[in-house]
């Protein structure tokens, strides 16, 4: 592990802040050393608490033996496959990865959404063999103002990237320059506020990475520098070690960062069905291979290993000599350099003996994962803090398995070779107590009452302190409490039984099913040994309202209520001396702060009530000891008001596009007028342009009498500079054969305008058929027509007031607010329109259209332009 040491003096530096641009003397925080270039001065920004590291990173280039090592511990697939469900809160269907290395994940976001995706790799040998091996459009070269990228991209994905560059700013503009207006820049940095004294020494070193990161940015540096590249809106949040940003240009609030979606099932499936479609054997194949069995045995599917481990032994026997058909095979075929892969692969198989109940076999494998994990260790060549993280976690299934085979090994895991592991990977923050005090409440269920006492001494300091706590420490501490009074009781020693039990029923209950068992047993023994048992803390409602609102017809409340963790048996809003039954709907979420508490989950409730708002709400919730009643302040909040953009301003716009129109004539489609001198919208939009006007119905502004799906056929090709219509997609059986029409009537370098409603009543039936929203129209006019979209919008702000009688099973339609009205300018790049082509009967297409009402003239922005 890289040497650090904190600076205790007032040392200072001059720096020049890469985040806020700060330049001045700072304080030196602390010390590193990098290989060849000795130590370092970390020094903190005084303007905005980032850190500082180096003037430059050190050179850095990945080989074959660097990429084989990380594609076969698949290198944080995990963590990938989550960002892209993270980032698909976000409309868009194609994704540029920057610093996208091997690939992962543009393929899961290709193989779960169907995304089109490109990447930007410098690294040459990850670029190379990502392209070949998943068959990806990775560019290997930093991203510069030369980068061809293509067109502009919705989504944008660089995870673990900023802190290597030397200039950040730069960096995030040229970003910016790739995205749509309305794009999404989904960024991870390492958090400058990991680089603490009280932090673990490991994850402290990941985060500086020495010589590789150049920075370290604080949550508001960052968000000021994402804000200087032209991010209007960021929201940031802290997911393990780096800062998760969710950023948009246009301003528009982005998704939720915080999001953690279960991506489980998902990497399993992906693995598997990716395995498939991948040459064997291979770094590859392995990397897959081992995250699917690791993966299902933390889903406890273990039938459906067998497969995936008869698959990885022959690959990892064929390209490294490792036999791991048995533990003691494995051993005896290890180098002295074992392969990272082995550790996964021998912690996953030991706690698949280990919850199979076949002990034995478990310590064979999680002895072979503790073994290469020291020997990598040793050589220093244990990657990652995921790998770190594994080998304390194989030590201490390893005492919890010996606990069923020898107690007395297991206490010598307990008490030498776990604060070994740990003081040898400098692990400050591992959870040494609660691992110790598992071991020893393991022994003493299983009857060794003797044999524990030498661990005795740590777990009856440690476990008071523990069952105050929160989560695993907490139910490692009242589990301990419960068994050392139970093994007194079996040993005779009364005053011992007293002293644990009631320190036990004297906690502050949480109401989970195992604390209100814990709590029973422990009564009753008390009661067994004559004592009067404390009573337990009076139990606390917790509760919050987190969305409200009031329309027309009723109000909408949702939140989360429950007594310290017990969602109850029911759970009623009191109105008017009437109860109003409230639905239950899971909230996954509280269990991150009350994870002792299983059913917590249940605690979700959402209602439509209808009828005015109450100023105060009365919440009653049924518990086993009877109705609780909390009252809570109605929520001073409204509808979010809606984003105006007006007609004028989209306007604005479009006639600035359209002033970038090649010279020639102008195809306006359905722009029939009820007088020869009626204004329409096009008026002022095409001002000297020659135009021709082509309708279904003759009419005032129709040159031609045709039909919209037979544009070329009747028009010829490559004759339009641009082709509008406001308000007429809607009306086409086919729109998209319209589309492919107005592509091959378009000379190269034309545009597309379009305008068509998207929120909007229905009208001129019955050839009224769709409704477009800017998205759908981007679908419409893609480029397997020949098309981009240079720009998109909408105008005019509606109202959607859902009738009261949708409440029963639409609680959450709150009145919607939207856009009436979409618009799409897009150009022409190619004539591969020609070559597209989807059935279409003249005859019938051309009867349909003439059903189009002669009276059922737009009305979208007659006069208004």
């Amino acid at each position: 592990m890289s040497a650090y040491e904190w600076v205790d003096d007032s040392s200072t530096r001059w720096l020049r802040c890469r985040v806020c641009g700060f330049a001045g003397q700072a304080s030196v925080l602390l010390r590193f050393e990098v290989a060849e270039a000795g130590w370092q001065d970390a020094a903190t920004c005084p303007s905005c608490d980032s850190l500082d590291l180096v003037a430059e990173p050190r050179p850095f280039t990945t080989d074959d033996a660097s990429v084989d090592d990380y594609v076969e511990v698949m290198g944080g697939v995990g963590t990938l496959a989550e960002l892209i469900e993270v980032l698909a809160q976000a409309p868009g269907a194609r994704l540029l990865d920057v610093g996208c290395g091997f690939g992962f994940a543009m393929d899961y976001a290709r193989w779960r959404y169907g995304w089109s995706v490109t990447g930007i790799e410098p690294s040459k040998t990850a670029a190379r063999r990502g392209a070949t091996e998943l068959h990806l459009d990775i560019r290997n070269e930093p991203l510069g103002s030369e980068t061809d990228t293509g067109r502009p991209y919705p989504l944008v994905l660089s995870t673990e990237v900023l802190e290597h560059v030397t200039d950040p700013l730069g960096l995030l503009q040229e970003i910016a320059r790739r995205m749509t207006p309305d794009g999404t820049l989904l960024l991870t940095t390492p958090d400058a506020a990991v680089v603490h004294r009280d932090t673990d020494p490991g994850h402290i070193v990941d985060v500086l990475s020495p010589g590789l990161h150049v920075f370290l940015a604080s949550k508001r540096g960052l968000t000021e520098l994402l804000k200087r590249a032209g991010f209007s809106s960021v929201r940031a949040t802290r997911n393990g070690l780096s800062h998760r940003i969710l950023a948009r240009l246009d301003g528009t609030p982005p998704p939720d960062p915080a999001y953690r979606p279960d991506v489980t099932e998902h990497v399993l499936q992906y693995c598997r069905d990716r395995v498939r479609r991948v040459s064997r054997p291979s770094a590859l194949s392995i990397g897959l291979l081992t995250r699917a069995i690791r993966t299902a045995s933390a889903l406890g599917q273990f039938d459906g290993i067998a497969s995936d481990l008869r698959r990885v032994r022959s690959d990892l026997r064929r390209t490294t000599g490792v036999d791991l058909h048995d533990p003691a095979r494995a051993k005896g075929t290890l180098p002295d350099d074992p392969p990272s892969v082995v550790l996964p692969i021998a912690f996953s198989l030991g706690m698949r003996e280990l919850l199979s109940g076949r002990a034995r076999a478990a310590v064979g494998w999680l002895r072979l994962a503790v073994d290469v994990g020291e020997s990598k260790i040793s050589r220093n060549t244990l990657r990652g803090s995921e790998s770190r993280d594994l080998v304390l976690q194989a030590a201490m299934h390893l005492g919890l398995a010996l606990a069923r085979q020898s107690p007395e090994a297991a206490v010598s895991v307990a008490l030498q070779l776990l604060p070994g592991t740990v003081r040898l990977l400098d692990a400050t923050s591992a959870p040494l107590a609660r691992w110790q005090t598992r071991i020893a409440v393991d022994l003493i269920n299983l009857g060794w009452l003797t044999q524990v006492r030498p661990l005795l001494e740590i777990v009856e300091e440690a476990a008071p302190r523990l069952a105050r706590w929160h989560g695993e420490d907490r139910s490692a501490g009242r589990d301990a409490l419960l068994c050392m009074g139970l093994r007194a009781i079996q040993l005779g020693d009364a005053a011992g039984a007293r002293r644990w039990l009631e320190a036990l029923v004297a906690m502050p209950a949480d109401a989970s099913p195992e604390d209100r068992e814990r709590w029973r047993t422990a009564t009753q023994a008390l009661d067994a040994l004559g004592a009067s048992p404390a009573a337990p803390a009076e139990p606390t409602v917790h509760s919050t309202i987190d969305r409200y609102w009031v329309d027309p017809s009723g109000t909408y409340l949702s939140g989360w209520i429950h007594v310290d963790g017990d969602p109850g048996a029911g759970l009623w809003l009191e109105r008017d001396g009437r109860l109003v039954a409230l639905a239950r709907h899971r909230r996954d979420d509280l269990l991150e702060f009350w994870p002792d508490s299983r059913d917590v989950v249940e605690a979700g409730f959402e209602a439509y009530v209808p009828g005015p708002p109450d100023r105060d709400l009365t919440l009653v919730v049924e518990t086993v000891d009877g109705e609780r009643r909390v009252h809570l302040a109605a929520p001073s909040t409204r509808l979010p008001s809606p984003e105006s953009r007006t007609q004028s301003e989209a306007s604005d716009r479009l006639s600035e596009w359209i002033a970038q129109a090649p010279d020639g004539p102008v195809l306006v489609i359905g722009g029939r007028l009820p007088e020869a001198d009626s204004p329409s919208l096009h008026d002022k939009l095409l001002k000297d342009r020659e135009i021709v006007g082509l309708d279904i119905h003759p009419g005032h502004g129709v040159d031609v009498v045709g039909d919209a799906h037979r544009l070329s056929e009747i028009l010829g090709v490559d004759r339009f500079a641009l082709v509008y219509s406001a308000s007429l997609l809607e009306h086409l059986a086919k729109p998209w054969i319209a589309a492919r029409e107005m592509a091959r009537v378009l000379v190269p370098g034309g545009l597309a305008v379009q305008i068509v409603p998207w929120a909007w009543p229905t009208h001129s039936q019955p050839n009224d058929f769709w409704r477009i929203s800017e998205w759908g129209l981007r679908q419409l006019f893609d480029e397997e027509l020949g098309f981009e979209a240079v720009d998109t919008g909408h105008f005019a702000s509606v109202s959607i007031v859902p009738d009261p009688s949708w409440r029963a099973t639409n609680l959450i339609m709150p009145v919607f607010d939207t856009a009436s009205t979409s618009w799409i300018v897009a150009r022409k790049i190619d004539d591969r329109a020609g070559a597209v082509n989807w059935p279409y009967d003249p005859e019938v297409g051309g009867k349909r259209a003439r059903e189009y009402p002669l009276d059922g003239l737009a009305t979208m922005g007659r006069g208004q332009a």
